[in-house]
């Protein structure tokens, strides 16, 4: 069994008169306070992570730091350059490649990329909790999908169970 976490980075700070590059733009207040409620959701929920990944823009590694800070026993964070223009199709190659040894990875990431492999892999699940997803996956909010599987290289078309669907603006 595999776990997946795709958590889509939080809210930013608008461009504005900014002329930082789109890689540099931070997280704003209100993110990086969702960042911190989905953390510190999955805490409560008790979810080990064995590798946390994520795409080397700042706003993507603060989403992922705020989210490591607000839970115990988190892994280091892991930037990856390739992650941050990688369409659904390489955000699932990445996947497949993943060490054997790893069992459950937080990726966090863009949109549309991130919500169109949450869809991509989930086949079973809460109906409830697909629909919303489907329909729209706003900034710091996490599919959780369990693949029954003991290579990540299996990860296929509706191979896994969505198993929670969070929002971070939806958290208290």
């Amino acid at each position: 069994m595999k776990r997946i976490y795709l958590l889509r980075h939080a809210e930013t700070q608008p461009p504005g008169n900014n002329p930082a590059r789109d890689m540099d733009r931070p997280l704003s207040d209100r993110g990086h306070r969702h960042a911190i409620r989905v953390g510190r959701y999955a805490a409560l929920c008790e979810w080990v992570l064995d590798r946390i990944l994520c795409s080397e823009a700042l706003r993507a590694r603060q989403t992922a730091e705020a989210f490591a800070a607000a839970g115990s026993r988190a892994p280091p964070i892991e930037a990856d350059p390739c992650l941050y223009q990688a369409g659904p199709r390489d955000l699932l190659e990445y996947l497949r490649s993943l060490a054997e040894t790893d069992v459950s990875v937080l990726l966090v990431g863009h949109s549309p990329s991130i919500q169109e492999v949450a869809v991509h892999l989930a086949g079973t699940g809460d109906s409830v909790a697909y629909a919303r997803m489907r329909a729209k996956f706003p900034t710091a909010a996490l599919a959780v999908l369990d693949a029954d599987i003991q290579r990540w290289s299996g990860l296929g078309t509706g191979g896994a169970e969505l198993r929670a669907f969070i929002r971070g603006a939806e958290l208290a």
